[in-house]
Formats: C-alpha cells, sequence, structure tokens
C-alpha cells in the first residue's frame, strides 16, 4: 500500500485527530426485556401504507391506481441493493422498486407507513437471503426495521426502537446472525440487533454529525467501522465482566486531508480503504 492512498486505522499515531470536540462513548446496554417470540407471525397487510383521506373528505381511496414508479432518488447514498444474483431494488419516495437486470421485469411494493425509505440492505448467502428495509420517517417518531425472506417476501421481524427519527445505513455481519443500524439525527445511534430475537444487544451515539455508512469487518469477528461527516470511528464489540460492550475509537487520517467519507471497506489488518 502506498503513502498516497487514502487509509484509517484505531492504532495510536502522532497525527492530530479529526475530531477535537469530545464524542459520546457511554454504551447504554438493553435490560433483559420480554422478547417478541420467535415463531410471531406478522400480516403484511398490517406493514403495507395505503391511500390515507382526512376525516372530511369526500374523495374515494380508489380514486386513483397505481401504475408504475419512474423514480430513483439520486441524491441517497447506497440507494442500490442487490437482492440476489439477477434482481435488484431501490426506493424512491415510498416506493420499492424490484427490477431483473436481465428480463428487464419490474415490480414495486409501497413502503410501511407511507413514508420514505431510509436504506435497504441484503443477505444473500444460500439458503438464508434476507433483505432489510429500514423506514426515513423523518419528523415521525419510531422508525421500523422490517426483515423479509427474499425472494417470498414474507416478513420474518421487525425491529423497534433503535433511533429516534429515521435511519440512515444497514449492515449484515458475515454470518447474517446481527444487524448494525444508524440512526439520523438528533442521536445518531449504531445500534448492534440479534435480529432473529428482535431484541438490541448494543446501543450508543456513533458520531455527532451525519453518519453514512456503517459495515461489518468481514475479516475480523466483533468489528465494525462507521463513517459519515469527516471522520471514520472503529468499534469493537467484546464481553466484559458486566457484559457484553461496544467501544468506539476515531480514527486518524495520517498523510490524507480530513474529508467527508460515504464508504470504507474494512481490511484484514484492521485498517480500511
Amino acid at each position: 500500500m502506498s503513502d498516497n492512498e487514502p487509509t484509517a486505522t484505531g492504532e495510536e499515531e502522532e497525527e492530530i485527530p479529526i475530531q477535537e470536540a469530545p464524542v459520546a462513548e457511554e454504551i447504554e446496554e438493553e435490560d433483559e426485556e420480554e422478547e417478541e417470540s420467535l415463531l410471531t407471525e406478522y400480516d403484511p397487510d398490517d406493514f403495507l401504507s395505503s391511500a390515507v383521506n382526512s376525516l372530511d373528505s369526500t374523495i374515494p381511496l380508489d380514486l386513483f391506481e397505481f401504475k408504475y414508479s419512474y423514480g430513483y432518488n439520486c441524491l441517497k447514498y447506497f440507494n442500490l441493493c442487490a437482492c440476489d444474483e439477477s434482481v435488484v431494488c431501490w426506493a424512491a419516495g415510498s416506493i420499492i422498486s424490484f427490477m431483473d437486470v436481465y428480463t428487464k421485469q419490474t415490480w414495486f411494493r409501497r413502503s410501511t407507513t407511507g413514508g420514505s425509505v431510509g436504506n435497504i440492505t441484503s443477505y444473500r448467502k444460500d439458503p438464508n437471503y434476507r433483505i432489510a428495509v429500514a423506514e426515513g420517517r423523518e419528523g415521525y417518531r419510531d422508525p421500523l426495521i422490517l426483515l423479509y425472506t427474499w425472494p417470498q417476501m414474507d416478513i420474518d421481524a421487525v425491529l423497534r426502537d433503535g433511533t429516534t427519527n429515521a435511519y440512515s445505513n444497514l449492515d449484515f455481519s458475515p454470518d447474517g446472525e446481527l444487524l448494525a443500524s444508524v440512526g439520523k439525527e438528533p442521536d445518531y445511534n449504531i445500534t448492534i440487533w440479534n435480529w432473529k430475537r428482535h431484541r438490541i444487544l448494543l446501543r450508543t451515539s456513533a458520531f455527532t454529525f451525519d453518519v453514512n455508512t456503517v459495515m461489518f469487518s468481514p475479516y475480523c469477528p466483533g468489528q465494525l467501522t462507521t463513517a459519515g461527516a469527516a471522520h471514520i470511528k472503529f468499534w469493537k464489540m467484546s464481553e466484559t465482566f458486566t457484559g457484553l460492550k461496544l467501544k468506539g475509537e476515531l480514527g486518524r487520517f495520517g498523510k490524507t486531508e480530513i474529508c467527508d467519507v460515504l464508504g470504507v471497506y474494512p481490511m484484514p489488518d484492521e485498517k480500511v480503504r
């Protein structure tokens, strides 16, 4: 690796840290709570939005019929998701569009609440293909994350209380057992989920400004990286005498000029590219 290539590491170096303001490091570990049954069955109609009328409206709900969505939000980071080897999906407003890249066939699905979609990610290892859809309900409360089997699109899990306002990014762990989510303002929470048990394992504030991405390391179990507004941050999950903890450490840009970071790829030496 040459000196001119941008890298970051959580090891101590002499360079000035990228963020001098204090960053919250407290870890909020969830108390034992009553969990949803692993056999919970969800009615898809309960998590599919439709037209809504005001109380005094005289317009029939079926006045318009949805035909096609031509939208693509090109301002949203990571808006294109591969569902499998032939199908991709993306969000535009409250509509999720699916397209088979070989046959060009397209189909659509509305968001859960009629609000925008925050992020879509997938886990693509046989036989457990999954899609996770996070709401971007900015201006509302308690956005949801829904996990679907693919391609059946049956609801596997509904995750609540990961962030206050909206989600910006998601990522599955390499084995598919955990899901990481990052929230938008005001809390910018990073949350680690045991999604099969519908519960939060760990949660804390990832940073004090926008966080654009979160990614599990494919090489180092229990390690993640977040990045965004003028920062990269390394996270480690570890067992302690008081339980599972999540510790974050700001990376250093070295000879690279400090800048906003849209994406990272973890390397085996615990640095990122």
